[in-house]
């Protein structure tokens, strides 16, 4: 009850600081630009060169994968049965199929898991729905809004986006066996205690909430497949597959029923896919997920 109170307190004080006027209005945006060039990277360099890689971790790669090639799938045939216009069921397919593992996951997760959470959301993040994002989700947005995608434009922002550097960076050090001195892990500790933190309020700093956008049609479907089918389609991957709920497997279900990722809702607006709906997917569909998380990690350890 108290982390969910923590988290709750926290996106609730970002939405009422959106009232004080004398903060500046992109007050969001440059703390998301914060978010992604220092604290992401800081929490990758701390977890990632200490862990020990094992054939598991495959799954919580694979997992991002069913929740978005599920997304392909389940609205393709919605497509098929009541047509809908191709930039709205565009924006719905990658909006729907990508969550926002970092900036909603990785505080949820360090909270209900601790650091063992935290890294499988880590490992979700960096080599499933970022690079899910950057390739499939840009070849399918561009495909949808009748753009011919190149291998420079697929190529060059996952290598230079901060997280991936830091990943790649510490990767390398994983691979030689590094192991952080002891001043430099309480150093990198200290800054990222601040992170979940900042990234809830950031988050309540973007919310935009209506009920009365909760009548567009097009937007419940996309909300359905976030908040409950995919979830479902991983918990099902792992228990008739993969044969087993442990952590890991609970900490793949919980990232995918996530609101979507922000980074694939920019793509998918820049690109013309329905912008409104893209932003509804983000700005609704975050705080919706949120009460959902707590209520799956009930379900999950009953």
């Amino acid at each position: 009850m108290i982390k969910l109170l923590t988290i709750l307190g926290c996106i609730g004080l970002g939405m009422m600081l959106k009232k004080v006027k004398q903060l500046p209005e992109n007050l969001y945006l440059k703390l998301n630009r914060l978010l992604i060039r220092f604290f992401i990277p800081v929490l990758i360099v701390l977890h990632i060169p200490e862990t020990i890689f094992t054939k598991a971790h495959i799954w919580p790669v694979l997992s991002a994968w069913i929740v978005f090639c599920g997304s392909l799938l389940f609205f393709f045939i919605i497509g098929k049965l009541k047509p809908i216009d191709r930039n709205s069921l565009g924006g719905l397919t990658v909006t729907a199929g990508i969550g926002s593992i970092s900036f909603v996951g990785f505080p949820i997760f360090e909270m209900l898991y601790g650091s063992e959470g935290l890294k499988i959301g880590i490992i979700i993040s960096t080599m499933g729905t970022f690079v899910i994002c950057v390739t499939a989700g840009v070849l399918v947005s561009s495909w949808f809004a009748a753009k011919q995608p190149s291998p420079r434009s697929i190529l060059l922002p996952i290598l230079k986006f901060p997280p991936f550097i830091a990943f790649a960076l510490a990767l390398v050090l994983n691979l030689s066996l590094y192991r952080h001195p002891e001043w430099l892990r309480n150093i990198l500790t200290t800054v990222n205690s601040i992170f979940p933190f900042l990234a809830l309020i950031t988050i309540g700093l973007a919310i935009k909430f209506s009920f009365k956008e909760l009548k567009d049609r097009h937007l419940i479907l996309g909300l359905s497949y976030k908040l409950f089918i995919a979830p479902i389609l991983v918990f099902l991957f792992f228990y008739v597959l993969v044969k087993r709920i442990d952590l890991m497997a609970q900490v793949c279900i919980i990232a995918a029923g996530i609101g979507s990722m922000n980074t694939i809702a920019i793509v998918a607006m820049e690109l013309g896919l329905n912008p409104a709906l893209c932003s509804k997917m983000v700005g609704i569909g975050i705080p919706l997920s949120i009460p959902m998380l707590f209520v799956i990690n009930f379900l999950l350890n009953t």
